[in-house]
């Protein structure tokens, strides 16, 4: 099964927030990365990604609050500084017609989404297609949690994570790419990293080479 997904492109997701509530709580910044592990090393896996941050307005429109503690944390590394570069959405309708028009680039009929835990950032970003009663674009069969997934495929998914930090491959990526700002917490770094667990899984498992 996974063999066959990866044999297209998929995507990977991260969000930032200003804390751990699903339903109370708000999304800062939104990242999808389009990949394909089919290539010869992470840099090249990489095809194109989407990045924005949400306005300020659009989540107090929504009655999403802050949470202390994660808002200590976000000011301890820098994270409004690098979301301040990022484009801006001011509404859901802009931010569902960006995203739509970004996953059809793909001439895919399955978009298959991954990100690090599903319960988290799959279920933020969809919490606000249900609060404006919008289809989520992407099925519920089509996402993927990769700890389940590496474990599933009996791996210690801490011992990839490790691997993958200890190796810099993801900093090496950042600095190929000249991307500002590339440092953990960073939504698009994570989504990189994230993507480098998956294709080191893959190579032990001798699912891609």
């Amino acid at each position: 099964m996974l063999s066959q997904i990866l044999t297209e492109d998929c995507f990977m997701l991260d969000i930032e927030t200003t804390g751990l509530s699903t339903i109370t709580n708000a999304i800062t910044s939104v990242c999808l990365v389009r990949f394909n592990l089919n290539t010869p090393d992470l840099f090249s896996s990489i095809i194109d990604s989407y990045h924005v941050r949400l306005s300020t307005a659009l989540n107090t429109d929504m009655l999403r609050t802050n949470a202390i503690e994660t808002m200590q944390f976000r000011q301890d590394h820098d994270i409004a500084k690098y979301e301040e570069q990022l484009n801006v959405v001011n509404t859901f309708d802009e931010l569902n017609t960006d995203l739509q028009t970004y996953l059809k680039q793909t001439n895919l009929n399955t978009r298959h989404v991954f990100a690090l835990h599903t319960e988290f950032d799959i279920a933020f970003l969809k919490g606000y297609y249900s609060h404006f009663a919008r289809d989520f674009p992407f099925h519920y069969k089509n996402i993927s949690d990769l700890p389940s997934l590496i474990s599933g495929m009996d791996l210690d998914f801490k011992e990839i994570r490790d691997t993958v930090d200890e190796s810099n491959v993801v900093t090496n990526v950042g600095a190929v790419l000249n991307i500002p700002n590339f440092e953990p917490h960073n939504a698009l770094y994570d989504c990189i990293r994230q993507i480098a667990f998956l294709r080191n899984a893959c190579i032990q498992k001798g699912i891609i080479s």
